[in-house]
């Protein structure tokens, strides 16, 4: 599974942090009140603990895309309303702590977007002084450019969000590349919708996403369900302006990473990043 340098960014979640240096045999012992050979044992085993790097565990994810009951999961994970479950029906557990879905998606300009069903193993020591897994689940949306440099983490989906990633122009042409399969293209299309975010989506993309849960689903497109996830869709989780900027997209949201200017951006990207991100996105509409 090939994931375009997509992990190797990331240390260990667990085996070198330097906070680790607080525990030793004998807080343990104190703390959780058992003897020292307990301690110690329970010791090595938090600290000799290394969850396995994403070469080990990213699977193709792309045999899902025929389920209904991905599409369930995927497009409502936080929505378990009425409207979608008449469409989708039940979801399926996609999260899996051995294993990550990648899908991948080929753009045009020779980039490619990776969606992660990502998990991060831990473990932590819980009461007896014994060592507990602990495991978190994200979906994230990585950007290889084609100019071959690094690449970049457009959005995250999970308890600290991150995005939105994608311009409503962005997603369309992503989704049109690949006609005439309109089948494939409505996969696309449903499957980078969660990363969108645009205020000026509006009834096009409305309209383009009703398509695509007909394709994939098999409902009417202008029956008045079908109309109301596509609507809820487009909508997005945060949807920001996006403007011309110095020559470069960019978003107004808190937490969007194509938004050099926001206030908790730790490392902003700066102007020639973001027109890397144009560049491979392929996208050049302009107001």
């Amino acid at each position: 599974m090939r994931l375009f340098g997509y992990g190797e960014e990331r240390e260990p979640c667990c085996a070198e942090h330097d906070w680790r240096a607080q525990f030793t045999v004998d807080r343990l012992a104190r703390g959780f009140r058992v003897d020292r050979e307990h301690a110690a044992r329970t010791l090595r085993e938090f600290l000799d603990f290394r969850p396995a790097p994403a070469s080990v565990l990213a699977v193709d994810g792309s045999g899902l895309l025929g389920e209904v009951s991905f599409w369930a999961s995927h497009l409502c994970p936080e929505r378990p309303s009425a409207q979608f479950a008449a469409v989708f029906g039940v979801g399926r557990e996609v999260f899996r702590d051995d294993r990550w879905p990648v899908f991948t998606v080929e753009l045009p300009s020779g980039a490619v977007l990776l969606v992660v069903y990502r998990s991060e193993s831990s473990v932590r020591l819980a009461r007896g002084c014994v060592v507990e897994p602990d495991v978190s689940y994200w979906v994230d949306l990585w950007l290889a450019p084609a100019d071959g440099g690094p690449g970049l983490g457009l959005a995250e989906l999970s308890g600290s969000f991150r995005g939105p990633g994608l311009r409503w122009p962005e997603l369309r042409e992503i989704a049109r590349a690949a006609l005439p399969d309109r089948v494939a293209a409505a996969r696309r299309l449903l499957l980078l919708v969660p990363f969108l975010g645009d205020v000026d989506a509006g009834p096009e993309a409305v309209n383009w996403l009703a398509r695509a849960v007909e394709l994939v689903c098999g409902w009417d497109r202008r029956s008045a369900e079908v109309r109301s996830v596509a609507g809820v869709l487009a909508e997005a989780e945060a949807p920001v302006r996006w403007s011309l900027s110095g020559g470069v997209w960019v978003g107004d949201g808190e937490y969007c990473e194509r938004n050099p200017g926001r206030e908790f951006a730790v490392h902003p990207w700066s102007r020639e990043v973001l027109r890397r991100v144009d560049v491979a996105l392929g996208d050049d509409s302009r107001p």
